[in-house]
């Protein structure tokens, strides 16, 4: 058997424009303009969202993405922050075209992942240089590889946002898995002879509809648990990842506001 079933099917035309979606919400609920939308950040955390909400100025625009859309900063520095659409690839990707839809052209994702190098520990930051296309919506999108990438530049941009904050970080591999609950020894330690560093749900991806679509695609992570370690959770655990996330927030939308002048085209970035 051939995935998808009908082989090669990422070379031909959608039935189906995300364009479509931004129209009939104007249509059917709002009636206005949609916003206008270049740049966002991904959030798959609710108190990530509320905590981000409450402590900067932001404007919820209802209705035209799947999950909350919330604006914040002033032109030209204005991003968007959408959250609460659920976590895995075919959600993330989901909100990736409507927000493509919208004009958004820079998105990044910041999330959570299982930590597989012996070096990370709950709290760590990670940005993500590449994937394992372990999930299936990649494979919709584009050709047969093992890799995909993200954007080099936006990740660049928000690596250099990181470090001007202070922050240690690590930069990597991540396996990304629609199935966390099937994770099993032997992938683990496949995958970290590989030199992976987290497990993750999203980032293969939401990398292929950004290279599909031509867009930039950035992710990082903070390790919210330890897939050698299988202890149970620790609320000072959490609360140390919950910090790493608000950082790389704030990395991420003072990348993003820097990143105007990134190249529209953005390089391929599967590889075998």
């Amino acid at each position: 058997m051939t995935y998808p079933r009908v082989a090669g099917k990422h070379a031909f035309p959608a039935v189906v424009s995300p364009a479509e979606h931004a129209e009939f919400v104007r249509v059917m609920f709002n009636g206005g303009r949609p916003p206008s939308v270049s740049k966002a950040v991904l959030l798959y955390q609710g108190s990530v969202l509320r905590r981000l909400v409450a402590r900067l100025p932001c404007q919820e625009r209802k209705g035209w993405v799947s999950g909350e859309l919330w604006m914040t900063g002033a032109e030209p520095g204005l991003v968007a922050v959408c959250g609460r659409f659920g976590k895995g690839a075919p959600a993330a990707g989901l909100v990736v075209e409507q927000l493509i839809g919208l004009g958004a052209r820079q998105i990044i994702s910041v999330g959570t992942a299982g930590g597989l190098a012996p070096r990370l520990e709950r709290g760590d930051i990670v940005v993500c240089d590449r994937a394992i296309r372990d999930e299936g919506l990649s494979y919709h999108y584009l050709p047969d590889a093992k890799y995909c990438a993200p954007s080099q530049e936006l990740t660049g941009r928000l690596s250099t946002a990181l470090r001007a904050d202070g922050q240690r970080f690590c930069t990597g591999t991540s396996w990304s898995t629609d199935a966390p609950y099937r994770e099993t020894a032997r992938e683990v330690g496949l995958y970290r002879a590989e030199n992976a560093l987290t497990v993750d749900m999203e980032a293969a991806g939401i990398f292929a509809v950004g290279q599909f679509r031509d867009v930039h695609v950035a992710a990082a992570f903070g390790v919210s648990d330890i897939v050698r370690d299988r202890s149970s959770r620790r609320p000072s655990a959490d609360r140390q990842c919950g910090m790493a996330i608000d950082h790389l927030v704030d990395a991420a939308l003072r990348a993003l506001r820097a990143a105007d002048d990134l190249h529209v085209s953005v390089p391929g970035g599967c590889a075998r």
